[in-house]
């Protein structure tokens, strides 16, 4: 997996690209992803009660790529997604 994520707030130098696939996650080939108003807020310091680090780009469409990385989950590979930042 490749993420966009901050470890601290601070100016577009803390953005950092990972490569972390994370047991439990569902692996999405994104075709296109958001990076909103909220989540700049949260990179330049103007949100309170963020926790860090944090991925950014939490919306997101594309396709499950991959099925080992969430063995229990119900989607089958290669269906059409959509992702949402979990509440």
């Amino acid at each position: 997996m490749r993420a966009i994520v901050l470890e601290h707030a601070g100016p577009p130098e803390v953005l950092e690209i990972r490569s972390e696939p994370r047991p439990g996650w569902v692996l999405i080939q994104v075709k296109a992803f958001g990076l909103n108003h909220s989540e700049l807020f949260t990179r330049q310091c103007y949100s309170s009660g963020v926790a860090f680090p944090r991925v950014l780009g939490i919306e997101c469409v594309g396709w499950k790529a991959l099925r080992a990385y969430a063995s229990h989950s119900s989607l089958e590979q290669n269906c059409a997604v959509r992702a949402t930042e979990k509440e």
